[in-house]
């Protein structure tokens, strides 16, 4: 927030992403220990909407089971929308081995079995990898994205990184794809 003095300067030059995956401060607290409470995000965007600065959220990873409901993702479309957000993104959690290793190790030590298996399914019934990455069921990716994109979409925002690049469903940004 320091910065939005000087941002404000350069509001037509720069573009802010909130990661913001989650009004659960519970569940923020267990999958990003380090990062900034929702309602931290939240007073920022607000803030940064009256230094009339261009920004937006970044839903991802959209964990299954953890941070997919949809009514936890149409409240952040609407929190979005109210601190004067211009866009919402968002992506499904891609696995590596370790990812899922310390998924497996966290949910059985919250006692969160249901919500494992569920990963499991929609991860290994069919595996599909990309970039060494293991994918979300296409079925399970289209259904929460095609939501988030439609809600997002009537809420009046821009569904993903606005004169950036487009969102994929299937890759995080590698630097390497664009340079």
């Amino acid at each position: 927030m320091r910065d939005f003095p000087l941002l404000s300067k350069a509001h037509n030059l720069s573009t802010i992403v909130w990661s913001l995956t989650t009004l659960d401060e519970k569940v923020k607290r267990i999958l990003e220990p380090f990062t900034p409470s929702a309602k931290g995000i939240i007073r920022a965007m607000k803030k940064a909407k009256g230094y009339n600065l261009r920004f937006g959220i970044n839903i991802d990873p959209i964990i299954p089971k953890v941070n997919d409901d949809v009514k936890m993702l149409m409240a952040l479309v609407d929190i979005a929308k109210d601190c004067g957000a211009e866009f919402v993104a968002g992506g499904i959690l891609r696995l590596r081995k370790d990812i899922f290793d310390r998924i497996r190790r966290l949910f059985l030590s919250l006692g969160w079995k249901e919500k494992l298996n569920f990963i499991e399914r929609v991860y290994f019934e069919r595996p599909k990898m990309l970039n060494g990455y293991l994918l979300a069921s296409k079925n399970y990716e289209d259904k929460i994205l095609n939501f988030l994109k439609r809600y997002t979409e009537e809420k009046g925002l821009i569904y993903g990184f606005p004169n950036l690049y487009p969102i994929s469903e299937t890759s995080q940004l590698l630097l390497d794809v664009y340079i």
